[in-house]
Parts: structure tokens; C-alpha cells; sequence
């Protein structure tokens, strides 16, 4: 039975359709500076070129190591139909939570879906041509959603570690007063917490000689973080 795949424009929402990628509270109203970029391709093709290896890398390492657990004694083997996943375009909705269109292969066949109303402490809504495929039953549809949902939010928790801004970025500090970190930045993250409904990445950036000051971001900003920061290395700091 031959397979029909959808095309990225049918999971569109309309109204969203021409926005920016990523939009998010930070950028929504700037959505017209070149220097962020309108355009999902070019977005993507700037800022997260290595994110289909390291989304991939993540999937296949959870099968590896049967971290996908769903029930006691589940079978697994079929998940490893699984190669490839893509996050293709993200933004805030009219709820203030994320649509993550995403695409991802089954069987050497790409697929396309979306995660809506991500970033709740309420359970996402995973819709994808694929779930209507007789092929695959529910038994394999949840345990492909489990692993989907895992691997994005382990390629969305950044590591600690040093990094620098690739756009000015907003951020809030202890007392959600929002400040600035200018582009080419470095910062360094000091903690993550990866709560659905209450996330935040703290970041400490030194403002003097011998001061630093903490900031964070916090909610839907949160997922941001690895289009807005790169990893900072000692070739950068010599350069």
C-alpha cells in the first residue's frame, strides 16, 4: 500500500503561515529585522545545521539503551524503524505555548507532524499523517510519540558549559526585570531546569573585572535557547 505524504504547507496554520521562525515572546514584535531572520529556511540553515545529526544521535542512543521504557517488558525493536528526525519550524500560539512541525523517517519514508501546545504542564497534542497508516498500530504510534517528545526535550535542555549570543537576546533577572545580552556575548550556564511549565536556564554574565550577574530565561523562551547561543570554545576566546 503506498504511503501519502503530507506536505509541510498542509500542517500549516494559516494565520501563522508567513510568520517567523522561531517566534517567540522575545521576537514576535521585531519580526521584521532582517538580522533575525522571517524566513524558516534560512533560519534553520544559519543557527542548526548540526540539529538533524544531534536529534538523530539522541534518538538513536535512547534506543540503544532501551530509555524509552513504556509499560514493563515492552518490545522495542520496531522503534529502530526510526532514523531521522527534523525540527522544520516552531512558534508561540495564541495559548503562549509552542507548535513544533517536525519531520521524521519511518521505514526510509519521511513523515511530517506537529506537537501542539508544547511546554504545558498539561500533556501536548501529537497529530501526524503517520498515526492513519495502517501499518503501524497504537501500540507503536504511543511508543513513537514517547520517543519523539524525549528526544526534543533533551536536544531543547542545554548542557552547562560556556557559550556566546548569536543575536542580542532578552532575558529577565531575579526579579523578572528584563535586560539585554548584546550579540557575541559569552555567558556562561550555570543550571537548567527542565520542568514543562517551569523552565528556566540560569545564565551568569560577567559585567566587570571581577562582577558577574545572573539572568535567566524562563517559559517558551526557554526553548530557544540553541537557536539564540552557540558553544563558546578557548579558540573563541583567543580569537
Amino acid at each position: 500500500m503506498s504511503r501519502k505524504i503530507l506536505k509541510f504547507e498542509e500542517f500549516s496554520i494559516i494565520e501563522n503561515a508567513a510568520g517567523g521562525y522561531p517566534q517567540s515572546s522575545v521576537y514576535n514584535s521585531q519580526a521584521n529585522d532582517s538580522s533575525l531572520s522571517a524566513d524558516a529556511t534560512d533560519r534553520f540553515d544559519m543557527h542548526m545545521k548540526n540539529s538533524i545529526f544531534r536529534l538523530t544521535s539522541i534518538i538513536r542512543t535512547m534506543i540503544d539503551n532501551d530509555g524509552i521504557q513504556i509499560g514493563h517488558n515492552a518490545d522495542f525493536s520496531d522503534i529502530e524503524k526510526i532514523t531521522e528526525l527534523k525540527i522544520l519550524r516552531m512558534f508561540k500560539n495564541i495559548s503562549l505555548l509552542l507548535d513544533i512541525y517536525i519531520s521524521f523517517v519511518i521505514d526510509d519514508k519521511e513523515y511530517y507532524g506537529v506537537f501542539t501546545n508544547y511546554g504545558s504542564i498539561r500533556k501536548s497534542i501529537f497529530k501526524s499523517e503517520v498515526i492513519q497508516n495502517p501499518e503501524y498500530n497504537k501500540n507503536f504510534i504511543m511508543k513513537l510519540e514517547g520517543l519523539l517528545l524525549k528526544a526534543l526535550s533533551r536536544f531543547f535542555t542545554p548542557k552547562k558549559g560556556m557559550y556566546k549570543s548569536n543575536t542580542d537576546v532578552l532575558v529577565q533577572d531575579k526579579y523578572g526585570v528584563k535586560h539585554t545580552i548584546d550579540k557575541g556575548k559569552p555567558i556562561k550556564v550555570e543550571d537548567v531546569i527542565n520542568d514543562e511549565g517551569d523552565s528556566y536556564i540560569q545564565l551568569d554574565v560577567k559585567t566587570g573585572r571581577n562582577t558577574n550577574e545572573t539572568f535567566f530565561l524562563k517559559g517558551i523562551d526557554y526553548y530557544f535557547f540553541n537557536y539564540w547561543f552557540v558553544e563558546y570554545t578557548v579558540k573563541d576566546a583567543n580569537a
